[in-house]
């Protein structure tokens, strides 16, 4: 009771305050929307290596990035700062949570010109999979709708992605993963600008601009030009951030834009040989006065010179008519085509 009392109504010392705080280095509230000026998990290692040593640095980082299964080359801003806590936490352990804190506040500073940063809605998730099964009632309603929800957009048939404030990936379905051959493990939480190309340019620029819709957008992806259909929503009102979240659709239209194409082709193709059938018959008929007059022409006449000339009429005639047909056979074959 008495220990009760004293904590109660006595206010901790700044030292006190240090240790607790290093003590909660697990807390999802904690720190949420700062970032490590680290931009990797390499720089982790040699900022460390001034007050731990090389060895030690290497081997505490290492540490820190197997309890949390994160690979060597992270790069993630909320992946980062949940290393940048492990490494606190561990720390801890060693040599105690007040010179932990010191030494990572020191040395592992926060990036004071970065603005908002995303929490790591992804480590949230994983955890409440992990508290399923003890959740009831209201809660376990609650996260089932979450589940549902989820799942209704990781299975859209329809290329879709989310980002943040920060530009950052919240969101990046099945559809998405099997149009650009890129994981969701791979790009979730990354810079929307820093997934391979062309899908970089492609997404980061359409999230810049002000229009909500762009349509039959190509693109030269290995060698061959393709076309999207890009259409995009401004969340206003998320609880994990600020305003300018945004969720993207894309759309193959390639194969449909091959279709309009064949279509317009054919089109043409019809209004060519109509036009061509018309030439034809509008010559046809007064080729056909003509060779009829030369053939009576050269019959009746007794003249060698007018039987000759008549002869080369017909020749004439003979060859616009072949030319004639040839138009014929044209339009034919543009109606059927079409």
């Amino acid at each position: 009771v008495l220990i009760y009392l004293v904590s109660n109504f006595t206010c901790m010392s700044p030292e006190e305050r240090s240790a607790a705080s290093a003590c909660q280095v697990e807390s999802n509230s904690r720190n949420d929307q700062k970032v490590p000026e680290a931009k990797s998990a390499h720089d982790f290692h040699e900022m460390l290596s001034k007050p731990l040593g090389g060895r030690v640095a290497h081997k505490e980082v290492s540490r820190a990035l197997s309890d949390l299964n994160m690979r060597e080359d992270e790069n993630r801003p909320h992946a980062l700062r949940r290393l940048r806590e492990r490494i606190e936490k561990n720390l801890s352990g060693l040599m105690g949570p007040s010179v932990a804190h010191d030494i990572v506040d020191t040395f592992l500073p926060w990036d004071e010109n970065k603005g908002y940063v995303a929490r790591d809605i992804h480590f949230m998730e994983s955890r409440l999979e992990a508290y399923h099964s003890r959740l009831s009632g209201l809660a376990g309603e609650l996260d089932d709708l979450r589940r549902y929800h989820r799942d209704i957009l990781n299975n859209l048939p329809m290329a879709l992605c989310s980002v943040d404030a920060a530009g950052e990936i919240m969101l990046w379905n099945q559809a998405m993963s099997h149009m650009t051959a890129i994981p969701a493990s791979e790009v979730l939480g990354s810079p929307l600008n820093r997934i391979p190309e062309p899908w970089n340019d492609i997404l980061s620029n359409f999230a810049r601009i002000d229009s909500q819709h762009l349509p039959k957008h190509g693109v030269e992806i290995n060698g061959q030009l393709r076309y999207f259909n890009l259409h995009k929503a401004n969340l206003e009102a998320l609880v994990y951030g600020p305003n300018g979240n945004k969720v993207m659709l894309l759309e193959d239209h390639t194969e449909n834009q091959m279709l309009e194409d064949q279509l317009f082709h054919s089109e043409r193709l019809a209004s060519i040989g109509q036009l061509a059938a018309g030439v034809a018959h509008e010559i046809g008929n007064p080729v056909t006065a003509i060779d009829c007059l030369a053939q009576e022409l050269k019959a009746l006449s007794e003249e060698g010179d007018t039987r000759e000339v008549a002869g080369q009429v017909l020749e004439q005639t003979q060859r616009i008519s072949r030319i004639v047909q040839m138009l014929m056979n044209y339009s034919h074959n543009g109606k059927n085509r079409s």
